[in-house]
């Protein structure tokens, strides 16, 4: 059997090339007990000094390619990623969007690329916003105390604000 491959670029907003990060392979997978399709996590590859990356040794079928600094939440089906392999490298701060082919951050819009045997995709590339983050430290005390609080739980609550909007 001819093996495939997709390879493409990622770079960031002033098409500088991104080193270091996530390129994921899904395959559909319909769910015949909740008459759902999924997408299945096939394989994930880091792009290079270049920003290229090369997905090879690919079997023929259907496959959906993401790229961004976290791992894609898709709708619908959930999707579990080798966090080891995700991680985007310690050194770098910056973040960007994860977007899927043919561009642009709503799963529900990616297009599959059909995968025939021995075939060789090229020019698969993403072109991906950096991301504002930010860092928050504390301490959890209890009241009336300079004593470290025992098994404080903390939460995050992330939305979308309008420019209007007061924090």
């Amino acid at each position: 059997m001819h093996e495939a491959s997709i390879t493409g670029r990622v770079t960031g907003p002033y098409l500088e090339p991104l080193a270091g990060l996530p390129v994921w392979l899904f395959r559909p997978e319909f769910d015949w007990k909740t008459r759902e399709l999924h997408w299945k996590f096939a394989e994930v590859v880091l792009t290079d000094a270049r920003g290229e990356y090369r997905h090879v040794g690919l079997a023929p079928g259907r496959y959906y390619v993401a790229s961004g600094s976290l791992p894609p939440t898709v709708v619908p089906g959930k999707v579990t990623i080798p966090s080891a392999q995700s991680a985007p490298p310690a050194s770098d701060k910056r973040r960007y969007e994860t977007a899927f082919h043919p561009g642009g951050v709503d799963s529900t819009r990616a297009v599959a690329l059909d995968i025939k045997p021995g075939a060789e995709w090229s020019g698969i590339n993403f072109s991906l916003k950096e991301l504002r983050t930010f860092a928050i430290r504390g301490r959890f005390v209890n009241i009336g105390s300079v004593q470290a609080a025992a098994n404080a739980r903390v939460g995050v609550t992330v939305g979308l604000l309008n420019r209007d909007s007061v924090v």
